[in-house]
């Protein structure tokens, strides 16, 4: 049973090589070096020591570096820039980063007192473009809405439909295709609707 499984391991490995050989090699390579590491790992005599070094610096800022109480004064490896730096005093910050503009957040539920720039700049021109462009949807939907109410007033009555034109009962008037009612051209007249633009 074990020897019947193995074999079949070794057909499906061969046919996934022959079917892919450039993965088997990518695996193969891949293989081969992390046995080399493993080895490398195993087999080493000694840890040699780490290739970075830290200096442990204390200066006039408070901060303790990583051999700060292991007797390094600091002087080792600093050059006399970095000496310079930490001798200097902290300047102190040119705004306040906790302060919030208040015209942007106003508290007593008004509208926005953001003011308005008159300038010809790049973001400037984007928000005159966004500003016409959300007042021109605004004017499209309060269009759209005010042919919807004359649209709903108009009231078809009756249809009829035979050999000649066909015509239709709108509002008390007899009309045909193409003839126009409260705005509306009459394109189409069908059985139970008609269609108008």
């Amino acid at each position: 049973m074990a020897k019947r499984s193995l074999e079949q391991l070794k057909s499906r490995i061969t046919t996934s090589v022959r079917n892919e050989p450039r993965k088997a090699m990518a695996l193969s390579v891949l293989g081969i070096l992390m046995l080399g590491l493993w080895g490398r790992a195993v087999f080493r005599s000694s840890p040699s020591p780490a290739g970075a070094s830290s200096v442990g610096v204390a200066g006039p800022r408070g901060g303790l570096g990583a051999n700060a109480g292991s007797g390094n004064s600091g002087q080792r490896g600093s050059t006399p820039a970095l000496q310079e730096w930490l001798a200097s005093s902290i300047p102190p910050l040119g705004r306040n980063l906790f302060a919030a503009k208040f015209d942007f957040f106003p508290s007593d539920g008004a509208a926005r007192r953001v003011s308005q720039v008159s300038g010809d700049g790049f973001w400037d021109q984007v928000g005159k473009s966004l500003a016409l462009r959300a007042d021109q949807v605004d004017q499209r939907r309060a269009y759209v809405r005010s042919i919807q109410r004359k649209a709903a007033e108009l009231k078809l009555q009756s249809t009829m439909i035979g050999t000649g034109q066909p015509k239709a009962l709108v509002n008390g008037k007899l009309l045909g295709e193409g003839s126009v009612v409260a705005e509306f051209r009459l394109v189409k007249i069908e059985a139970q609707r008609i269609i108008v633009e």
